[in-house]
């Protein structure tokens, strides 16, 4: 059985296709290549992606291409000064675009092949990246998304988060970018993703016990002197990129090499920048009791806080591999995710299964336990990814039982999907429905989850971006798309089993 199941595996990786497209090869779209196969699986994937693209279409902004992040927002704001709500006209949150959100829509644009809508949102974000914004450079955290500024063509306006400006938001349009040229077959977007690596190299960087140097800050803007800050969230985002960097300057062309040259950006900066982010995960970020990763490094020291994309990122951006020849066990990080941010609930009295941002200590002890689907979303590229290394190890077991579970919980999503009734199928962002001046935090420390106009779900781009992207297992922290691709014949009978039980 075994023997059978690693057979059909290599035999449907060749016959859905790798995504394998180096600059000058043609472009591929890997939605077109999923369609009209007959298979149930890959049907209901591919009208998921298709579904998802509507709803982008109808979402996005004329004028700048952007998407907004939540839709359907409480028309109050809470105000931390005085503890109070005070209404406004619109929605708090509606129009406005989060920069980590939009690197989601130019990926799953382009895996659909439209590279043109695509292509627009990084033009856009692009020409922002080296305007000046009090005394900084970078993107910003948030942008709104209904049009530009006036001072030139593509200045756009701030959005909520203010002149906050963050390594990981930033990394992440990095990311686009390299994902946007690998699926277009060009090379059109690797000066800015290089800019980007730059950008980050050069902000202020922890210094280790020794006097050398470590990983790179949170970034600036308001809130805390996000220079003494470290999130490793944001630290793996930065490793991802650099590590995709290197490839392309030791596989790529000479003419690609050049864009490093001319960015004064090169080869040594990138290994060197590696090795200091590696050091800095192994000595502050990874908890040895936890068997996982720290939050990151504050003003009162390490950040033990238990945090989901510390796991699920940690995974997928740095990769299984790489994480065991570091001396990390990424077996023992999939159990500690499992026993501590896994949740059971009901929602309209029907079961449903997810992931929390936080365990029961770290969580606001005002809420219960909850789902966050977009974690959840970024657990089943984990479980994708986790599958595809097993399959590397020989061990048909535990890979099958990883792709099990990346099924379930996408399941699960369709099953949300379905409850919220929201437009096209849409995710909300969470499994509650905040009030509309109702304060729900995800952690002890803040960080408020959004609340809906009249106490409705609110619709999430990030959730509804994830849940289309795990479903095709594609892992966007990386070039090489190993993952994409399941037992084609296993999946089908998975997948029809989980959506009968779903139902």
């Amino acid at each position: 059985m075994n023997r059978k199941l690693a057979h059909f595996f290599c035999v449907f990786l060749v016959l859905i296709c790798s995504v394998e497209c180096l600059a000058g090869d043609e472009p591929r779209i890997l939605m077109a290549s999923l369609a009209n196969t007959g298979n149930p699986y890959l049907e209901k994937l591919v009208a998921v992606n298709q579904q998802t693209i509507t709803f982008l279409d109808k979402e996005r902004a004329s004028a700048t291409g952007l998407v907004e992040s939540f839709h359907g927002s409480s028309l109050y704001y809470y105000d931390d000064a005085s503890k109070q709500y005070y209404p406004d006209n619109e929605g708090i949150l509606d129009q406005q675009g989060f920069t980590y959100d939009l690197a989601l829509v130019v990926m799953v644009y382009a895996l659909n092949g439209q590279y043109q809508k695509a292509k627009h949102i990084l033009k856009v974000l692009e020409q922002n990246f080296s305007v000046e914004k009090n005394g900084y450079t970078g993107l910003l955290n948030s942008y709104k998304i209904n049009d530009f500024n006036g001072q030139d063509e593509y200045s756009l306006e701030i959005g909520i988060d203010g002149d906050r400006i963050h390594v990981g938001p930033n990394m992440w349009i990095a990311l686009a970018a390299l994902q946007f040229n690998k699926l277009s077959g060009t090379s059109q977007f690797l000066p800015f993703a290089v800019e980007v690596a730059k950008w980050a190299y050069n902000l202020p960087h922890y210094v280790m016990k020794d006097g050398s140097r470590g990983a790179v800050c949170m970034g600036s803007g308001w809130g805390p002197d996000w220079s003494t800050v470290f999130s490793t969230e944001n630290i793996i985002d930065n490793y991802a990129v650099l590590n995709w960097l290197e490839q392309i300057y030791q596989a790529g062309t000479e003419m690609e090499r050049r864009v490093f040259t001319a960015k004064g950006f090169g080869l040594k900066k990138i290994q060197e920048e590696k090795e200091s982010i590696k050091q800095w995960l192994l000595a502050i970020g990874f908890n040895r009791e936890y068997q996982s990763f720290n939050c990151g490094y504050n003003e009162f020291g390490v950040d033990k806080t238990k945090a989901l994309d510390t796991v699920s990122w940690g995974i997928s951006g740095i990769g299984p591999a790489v994480l065991a020849s570091w001396g990390i066990d990424p077996f023992k990080m999939v159990d500690f995710a499992e026993q501590n941010f896994q949740v059971y609930q009901e929602i309209k009295g029907e079961p449903i299964t997810g992931f929390d941002f936080t365990d029961e200590k770290y969580k606001d002890p005002h809420r219960p336990r909850i789902i966050w689907w977009e974690g959840t979303g970024q657990m089943i590229v984990m479980y994708q990814v986790m599958a595809d290394y097993c399959r590397q190890l020989g061990d048909i077991d535990r890979m099958v039982s990883c792709q099990r579970k990346a099924m379930q919980y996408l399941a699960e999503m369709d099953k949300m999907s379905r409850m919220a009734r929201l437009p096209y199928g849409v995710l909300p962002y969470t499994s509650i429905q905040p009030k509309d001046t109702e304060l729900v935090n995800t952690f002890f420390y803040g960080w408020e989850i959004p609340r809906g106009k009249n106490g409705h779900w609110v619709t999430s781009l990030a959730s509804t971006m994830w849940r289309a992207i795990g479903s095709i297992g594609f892992n966007p922290l990386v070039s090489e798309q190993t993952t994409i691709g399941m037992l084609q014949d296993l999946n089908t009978k998975m997948w029809a089993k989980l959506d009968t039980v779903s139902q």
